[in-house]
């Protein structure tokens, strides 16, 4: 069966494929799905909490920026670091991997909160795979 696409492509669809008609196994499991993300979520606790706010250090971006602001000696003289120190200067070596890391826990949570999205959607798809 060929398909026609709107900007004037074109693919075919195989006769045979089984699609989502019941014939095939599912390759996903909204329970599984779930657990990864509650495993991952528990693991990375530390870097949703106040952290410096409570007097300790957590991993948090707050703790981070407390307690990382890096300077030359700290960001070291191997060529990395080196390079690192040039590119996001001398004294801004703390500030810089602040946002990175912040950023990092971001797009982290950001990734579980749309696995979260589709297991919603398959599980109403697919009560049975609710576990």
């Amino acid at each position: 069966m060929l398909i026609e696409e709107g900007d004037g492509s074109s693919f075919t669809l195989d006769p045979n494929w089984k699609g989502l008609g019941g014939d095939v196994p599912l390759k996903y499991d909204v329970g599984q799905m779930r657990a990864v993300v509650r495993e991952i979520r528990d693991s990375l606790s530390g870097i949703q909490g106040a952290g410096s706010d409570d007097g300790y250090t957590t991993g948090s971006p707050n703790s981070i920026k407390a307690h990382c602001q890096l300077d030359e000696k700290q960001i070291g003289a191997w060529d990395d670091a080196l390079a690192f120190g040039k590119t996001v200067g001398k004294s801004s070596g703390g500030s810089k991997f602040d946002q990175a890391y912040s950023e990092w826990a971001k797009a982290v949570f950001a990734v579980l909160d749309a696995i979260e999205a589709n297991a919603d959607v398959y599980a109403k798809t697919n009560p049975t795979q609710e576990a």
